[in-house]
C-alpha cells in the first residue's frame, strides 16, 4: 500500500511539474506577468506567483477567454 502511494505521489509530482510548464509559456506567450496583469486587471505580483505556483483553476475558469487556450 505504501508503494502504491507513493508512486501516485511521484506521477501527481510529475503531473504538476508539467502544468506549471504550460502555465509558464502561456503566461509568458501573453505578454509575460506586466502584459498579464494589464490585461486581466491584477497585480504583476500576481502573476508571478502563478509563474511559480501554476495558475489556479478557478482562474482559468473565471478568465476562461485568456487562459484557457489550448
Amino acid at each position: 500500500a505504501v508503494h502504491k502511494r507513493l508512486v501516485y505521489h511521484i506521477g501527481m509530482k510529475q503531473k504538476n511539474l508539467t502544468q506549471k510548464r504550460k502555465d509558464l509559456r502561456l503566461i509568458e506567450s501573453l505578454g509575460g506577468s506586466l502584459g498579464l496583469s494589464k490585461r486581466l486587471g491584477y497585480s504583476v505580483q500576481r502573476i508571478n506567483n502563478w509563474k511559480k505556483r501554476g495558475i489556479p483553476a478557478c482562474e482559468k475558469l473565471k478568465h476562461r477567454d485568456v487562459l484557457l487556450i489550448d
